[in-house]
């Protein structure tokens, strides 16, 4: 009764299977790909046109199926398509059921099929390598020439700044966090660097010109006066009554002449605007009446007369020096800048309102 019910399923099976396999033969026919169903006892089953002409699995490979491992082998073989003898790759897959062999399916490909597709995918591979080659070339050349642009736009504007054209906005093409970029981002910056240091070596050059210019200036005047009086001394062209005057006018004017020194060689200070006015109250009518007495001279060589309009007393609070600086300065433009006239020197206290007078001391 068992084995009526086993050889029912197995019959069974056998359809199922070789219906199975008649679908895929029809499938992987243009691979050429045959099989040969053999039952337990190596005999070929299906199909019964080829199993006629199928030789029995040699014992060795029998005994392995029986075992359950499948086998593959190559040799020369009946080719079950058409009977001819060919080189062929027979694969054999056993089938158990409860531990039985049922039946061994074989599958059997001629090995120039399979060569002709192992040729066939790599003349694949080769076109595909060749394409894959030439469109990297392509994107290499495009890229590496896109760089380089950039490469040289970063080099002229180093040769411009190289020349001291720091007038340089270097703009590149491309993502702004890579390498050259980054690169680039640098630059600029020294080159901001560099242009804001020329504008400021150029202001401090400027502003040493006009220090030396200034300190010439104010330096002459002073030392002037002095020879001029020392002069007047000297050949005895200065009354007896002014003499006095005339030493106490010298010495005012070396003192103010160390003070001016002292100052003007602070270059420091003066390159950082830091000078400090030293403001005091003064009768300025004396510092006017010396001012006149040292332009006199040159008054009239210009054919010009001066006037002063103030009072004895005109009390004045700022930086002395710097007052004595500025009034000469404006009448000895005047006299420059006059011919055959007469330049008029005033000076008076302004009338302040009373919530201002303690700001300026001295002021009446």
């Amino acid at each position: 009764m068992k084995d009526r019910s086993f050889t029912k399923v197995n019959a069974t099976t056998y359809m199922i299977n070789t219906q199975f396999l008649n679908d895929a033969e029809e499938i992987l026919d243009q691979q050429h790909v045959h099989f040969i169903i053999y039952n337990a006892d190596n005999q070929a089953m299906y199909p019964n046109e080829r199993s006629r002409a199928s030789r029995p699995i040699d014992a060795s490979d029998w005994a392995e199926l029986k075992k359950g491992n499948a086998v593959s082998i190559r040799e020369l073989a009946r080719n079950p398509a058409d009977g001819s003898q060919q080189s062929m790759t027979i694969y054999y897959k056993p089938v158990f059921l409860s531990g039985k062999l049922l039946f061994v399916v074989g599958a059997f490909a001629p090995v120039e099929q399979i060569q002709t597709s192992i040729g066939k995918t790599e003349r694949n591979i080769l076109i595909a390598f060749i394409l894959s080659m030439l469109a990297a070339v392509f994107i290499s050349y495009f890229v590496a020439r896109f760089q380089v642009s950039r490469i040289n736009k970063l080099r002229r504007a180093t040769h411009q700044v190289a020349t001291g054209d720091y007038e340089v906005q270097l703009k590149l093409d491309g993502k702004a966090d890579d390498e050259i970029s980054g690169l680039a981002t640098d630059f600029q910056n020294m080159v901001d660097s560099l242009k804001a240091s020329e504008i400021e070596i150029k202001r401090q050059e400027d502003r040493r010109r006009q220090f030396m210019a200034d300190a010439a200036h104010e330096m002459r005047t002073p030392l002037t006066t002095i020879n001029g009086l020392l002069e007047g001394l000297a050949y005895d062209a200065i009354p007896e009554e002014s003499k006095a005057k005339s030493i106490e006018l010298m010495r005012n004017e070396t003192n103010r002449l160390i003070r001016l020194v002292n100052e003007n060689l602070d270059y420091e200070k003066i390159r950082t605007n830091q000078i400090m006015l030293s403001k005091v109250t003064f009768n300025a009518r004396e510092d006017i009446d010396n001012i006149v007495s040292q332009l006199t001279q040159k008054a009239t060589d210009a054919n010009d007369h001066l006037v002063i309009e103030a009072a004895d007393k005109v009390k004045v609070f700022a930086d002395h020096d710097r007052f004595v600086q500025v009034m000469f300065n404006i009448v000895q433009n005047a006299i420059q800048f006059t011919q055959d006239g007469m330049i008029t020197i005033t000076a008076k206290m302004a009338i302040t309102r009373p919530n201002l007078r303690s700001a300026i001391p001295g002021s009446e």
